[in-house]
């Protein structure tokens, strides 16, 4: 290292200039003296400037080397610094990170750290300076270096629809309890194994429909002919969008069942429909759960899940994007007002827009799309032959046959064979008064007769009787369609799932096109196959982002599945 500094007692040198600066110019003023060496002068000269350009390149790379060597290691100090798995300060870990560098110069470290709750910054800064070796011949002493580099990770917030097959036949072959345990812990992962940002899960459990909360239903206009079902009948057009139009009315799915399980001599046993053909489940267990990040009461709601009912995916995956578009924020207002959804949810779900927000949805599914039985208009609105009585003095009944007798004999006979002889002659019968009935709750008309359920009796007059004639749906939830075909002997079984009912082809077609609005508004969707036959899996592989989102699951592997989904997740976390 050459240092600048004052020569004395050194004869002819000028000051300021170094020892080696005064040789090489006593050396060149003494060859232009001589004529001898002017050639060997000037080969001298060329020589010496060669050296010295050499020289110049050697302080130039030293300069590049060093330049070099403190921005890999403050790269490297940055990128750790800038990690939210990162437990110690980020000024401490870069300055460390330098400290053990082995950098062969002095350098000072400026380090700017910014931070939140999904998020850390580390921007950092180092200078050195690096004394030459030779271009001190032309009075360059030091050369300076400086290097910047930055690091940041955010961890984005999660949206998460989990869509859940909870048909009847996950009730065999162990599937649901499999599905417990893999969702559970895929659960847990997504809640507790990443640092920073937000989680927002909903679980949708759907059968042969999906049952909303009473919290939502709230939020949404309905049609309002009953009350008893919180099921929504979407129409074709609904599936192409990724939202609900909060601005229309949304017809409500009937709640009846082909089968009553106790026979179908009841009637107004609702709760006691046949759980394996019921058009829309009310029970708490199906009921879809929205925005948690609580791990315990997303779990509890795994755990209580029940199989029933057919297969109706699209209605499923309806709901799932539904539940993650922002179309969906006045509903989460309203249940947060509620005190159904925790006001850390506010907001959600949020804009597309919103690079800090990552969208998913995990569909599982273990069969095809079935029927989805529903009855078309003869079996819907209002002025059904379902007749609720509502006062009056009964249900007149006429007086009935007591007694024949002969007019000038002794005998007489209750026997009801012989009331066709009370007109002949010698013969007079005797007959009950009649009265009004206490009317029965319900009648059902029929070319204008009416037959009283609890009497089990057909009527030809309803004198002094008020009536309130109810709505196919009001009846609907009153009865199943075995009951009602067994008194009016209709076609409803067939209009219902047949007739009306949309097919399970067309099913997969609406699937088809809410999994590509949700997939063209940035969602990202994993469809796992459990145990499903070959279309199933087609249709499931087509909905999913890509072939590598996309599983097939067998038995327990299903838990590896989940698993592997939720290990993506937090790479696409950290990757965003």
């Amino acid at each position: 290292m050459l240092n600048v500094r004052q020569k004395s007692g050194v004869a002819g040198t000028n000051q300021g200039e170094t020892d080696q600066q005064f040789s090489m110019r006593k050396v060149f003023s003494n060859w232009r003296k001589s004529e001898k060496g002017s050639m060997t002068a000037f080969g001298i000269f060329i020589v010496a400037i060669m050296v010295t350009s050499a020289g110049l390149s050697i302080d130039f790379m030293r300069q590049e080397r060093t330049r070099v060597q403190m921005q890999q290691n403050l790269d490297t100090a940055v990128l750790s610094a800038a990690s939210l798995l990162q437990t110690l300060g980020a000024e401490a870990v870069v300055t460390d990170y330098m400290s053990k560098a082995n950098i062969d110069v002095d350098y000072n470290l400026s380090v700017n750290v910014s931070e939140g709750i999904n998020f850390r910054a580390v921007d950092a800064t180092a200078t050195a300076t690096l004394e030459t070796l030779f271009l001190g011949l032309l009075n360059i002493d030091s050369l300076g270096i400086t290097v910047t580099s930055g690091a940041e990770e955010r961890i984005p917030n999660l949206e998460i629809s989990l869509v859940l097959d909870v048909s009847g036949s996950m009730g065999s072959n162990s599937r649901l309890t499999n599905l417990k345990t893999a969702a559970t812990q895929f659960v847990s992962t997504v809640i507790s194994g990443g640092s920073g940002g937000t989680v927002a899960m909903s679980i949708i459990p759907f059968s042969s429909s999906v049952t909303p909360s009473q919290s939502v239903i709230d939020a949404i206009t309905m049609e309002d002919n009953h009350d008893y079902s919180t099921c929504i009948e979407f129409a074709d057009d609904d599936f192409s969008s990724s939202s609900l139009d909060l601005d229309s009315t949304y017809k409500r799915a009937v709640f009846t069942s082909r089968y009553s399980d106790t026979g179908s001599g009841d009637f107004d046993d609702a709760d006691d429909f046949n759980q394996d053909w019921r058009s829309c489940y009310m029970d708490e267990y199906f009921e879809l759960l929205a925005y948690s990040d609580d791990e315990t009461v997303l779990n509890n709601k795994i755990q209580g899940l029940l199989a029933r009912g057919s297969t109706a995916g699209h209605t499923g995956m309806k709901w799932g994007t539904s539940l993650l578009d922002p179309e969906f924020q006045a509903v989460t207002n309203s249940m947060i007002a509620a005190g159904v959804v925790d006001a850390a949810h506010a907001g959600m779900p949020v804009a597309y827009s919103d690079t800090n927000t990552m969208k998913i949805i995990v569909f599982m599914s273990d069969g095809n799309n079935h029927t989805q039985r529903r009855f078309g208009s003869d079996y819907r609105g209002d002025n059904s032959v379902v007749w609720k009585a509502e006062g009056g003095t009964g249900v007149w009944v006429e007086g009935s046959f007591d007694r024949i007798y002969h007019r000038y004999s002794s005998w007489s006979s209750s026997n009801t064979g012989y009331e066709y002889a009370c007109s002949w002659s010698n013969y007079y019968c005797t007959y009950t008064e009649g009265f009004y009935a206490d009317p029965d709750p319900y009648y059902f008309e029929k070319n204008g007769n009416y037959y009283g359920v609890a009497t089990e009796t057909w009527y030809n007059s309803m004198t002094g009787m008020t009536f309130e004639n109810l709505s196919w749906e009001e009846a609907w939830g009153l009865m199943s369609i075995e009951y009602y075909e067994s008194v009016m002997g209709s076609g409803a079984a067939t209009d219902w799932g047949s007739t009306s009912a949309r097919t399970g082809s067309q099913s997969d077609t609406l699937m088809s096109a809410n999994c590509t609005a949700a997939k063209d508004r940035g969602i990202t969707i994993f469809t796992i196959a459990f145990e499903a036959p070959s279309n199933a899996e087609t249709q499931l592989n087509n909905c999913a982002t890509s072939d590598n989102h996309y599983y097939d699951a067998q038995g327990t592997s299903i838990t590896s599945v989940f698993s592997s989904i939720a290990t993506t997740i937090q790479k696409l976390k950290l990757t965003l």
